[in-house]
Formats: C-alpha cells, sequence, structure tokens
C-alpha cells in the first residue's frame, strides 16, 4: 500500500507575494477536495504561530506547523508547541534592543516599529524616509525590514546585519544573521536549525506519510535532501529550481495550484 501524502508549504514567496495576497482565489477549494482524498497539509515556516494563523485557515489546512524556522511545531493550529530544540533564546527583547543601540550608534534619522509587519506591508502605508519594521510576534527568532522611501534598501539591510553579527559575537549569542536575496529583510535564528533539520526531527511523528514541500528559496530547496519531494514554483531562486522534482510554470499561488493539481491526478 502507498504511503499517506502530507504536503508542506512555505508561505512567503510561494502560497503569497510580497504584497502578503494570494495571486488566484481557488487554491483553498482544491486543498478541501485533496483533504478529502486523504492528503494533509502543513507549513513550514519562519514566522510566528500568530503570523501563520490566518493563512493556515483561509487555504484549509489540516495538518502540522513548523514555526520559526524550525524552533517548534504545532500538529495542528492549536495545538501545544512541541520544541525541536532545547531551550531555545528568546530574542524579542535582545534584537529590539540591539536596533535601538544601531540607531544612535550610527545616529541615524530613522522610524523603528515593533509590530505586525505582515498587517503593515498588507496595507501599504509606508512612510517615506527610512524605517526599520520588526514583527512583534516572533519570540525565538527574528524578521527585520529596512526600507528607504518605501523600498526595501539592501545596503541598509546589510550594514544592520553587520552591526547586530559584531554585537552578537560579543555577548557569545550563537545565532545566524543573514540577508535573503528574496525579500532582503534581516532574519535571525538559532544556530543548529533550519527547515531541513526540523524535517529530520518530525518524521518520526508521521511515519506512514510520504512528505513533500513546496518553496520558493534556498532554505526550502535544502528540504529536498531529507524529505521525498520538492517542488518549487515558477518565481523561485535557481538553486530551489535544480532541487525540484517538478517546476511549475506559474508563480506564488498559482504555481502551488498547477502543482497540487498534478500531484491530485497521480
Amino acid at each position: 500500500m502507498s504511503k499517506k501524502q502530507l504536503i508542506f508549504f512555505d508561505i512567503d514567496g510561494t502560497l503569497i507575494g510580497e504584497n502578503q495576497r494570494p495571486t488566484i482565489d481557488n487554491l483553498p477549494e482544491l486543498v478541501s477536495t485533496m483533504t478529502e482524498q486523504g492528503f494533509l497539509f502543513g507549513f513550514n515556516s519562519n514566522r510566528s504561530c500568530e503570523d501563520i494563523e490566518k493563512w493556515y485557515r483561509y487555504f484549509n489546512m489540516n495538518g502540522p506547523i513548523v514555526l520559526e524556522n524550525g524552533v517548534y511545531f504545532l500538529n495542528n493550529i492549536g495545538d501545544e508547541p512541541k520544541f525541536l530544540v532545547s531551550n531555545p533564546l528568546k530574542l524579542k527583547k535582545i534584537v529590539e534592543g540591539l536596533i535601538n543601540d544601531y540607531i544612535k550608534d550610527k545616529e541615524l534619522s530613522c522610524n523603528f516599529i515593533l509590530g505586525d509587519s505582515s498587517a503593515i506591508f498588507a496595507k501599504g502605508e509606508l512612510d517615506d524616509g527610512f524605517l526599520i519594521i520588526m514583527n512583534d510576534f516572533r519570540l525565538y527568532t527574528a524578521s527585520i525590514h529596512v526600507f528607504k522611501d518605501k523600498k526595501r534598501d539592501k545596503q541598509e539591510a546589510n550594514k544592520l546585519a553587520k552591526y547586530l553579527i559584531e554585537k552578537m559575537k560579543v555577548r557569545e549569542y550563537d545565532l545566524i544573521v543573514e540577508v535573503p536575496e528574496m525579500f532582503n529583510n534581516v532574519i535571525i535564528y538559532p544556530a543548529g536549525i533550519s527547515k531541513s533539520l526540523a524535517f529530520k526531527k518530525i518524521r518520526k511523528y508521521y511515519p506512514e506519510y510520504e512528505i513533500s514541500m513546496i518553496g520558493d528559496d534556498i532554505a526550502d530547496a535544502e528540504t529536498a535532501q531529507v524529505i521525498d519531494k520538492f517542488y518549487a514554483v515558477d518565481n523561485a531562486v535557481d538553486q530551489a529550481k535544480m532541487q525540484a522534482t517538478f517546476v511549475a510554470n506559474q508563480g506564488y499561488t498559482a504555481g502551488v495550484y498547477e502543482i497540487l493539481q498534478r500531484l491530485s491526478n497521480q
């Protein structure tokens, strides 16, 4: 007997675009239909639980959720978290303080917002000038967005990342700080975790399932080495496409729909 199918999605750059909106509206209906066929659907995301709940319900998900880059996961929305790392450092207050230090040390004329970054981007109401936005929901990781005159500024993001790396090295925090190509935001997470390592650890909870992942970036592509199938949407980076069993002809939500149609017909 063939195994049941458990399909994980990345969110940003896969299910939704930078404007925090899906590119088609009929994916939830297809997910519901495939759920009736026995498929299980979940997320493997850098986001926090608060950040994904809206999308979990919108897309009619019914399965596990890997959160904050693999720090913990839930069997289903509302369940108690199962931590995949021991005693993770709570980063929010630490990073908030370092960003304020950065603005002061560099004597920057900058507005720093700690809030619901997804909601801010969805509204599209960014102020002119120098703006740093940090997501308020993450506890064990951080996502920081740097804008100048309403446009993402990769150069300034790299400057901030360099400052944070230096300060965290002094404090001997075992953390990774990087600026991904897809959104040029600064992300911070504990060393020794990743989306792929999370898959290694949660396999034991779903031994009867074949596990697949649909994604768009390098971190998603790395999961291909530890799962059964990896699929990429058309807007994915080249490294992700090279690892994919199948690459959709369309990007974002439309590409996910295309991949799921293919899987439902197999």
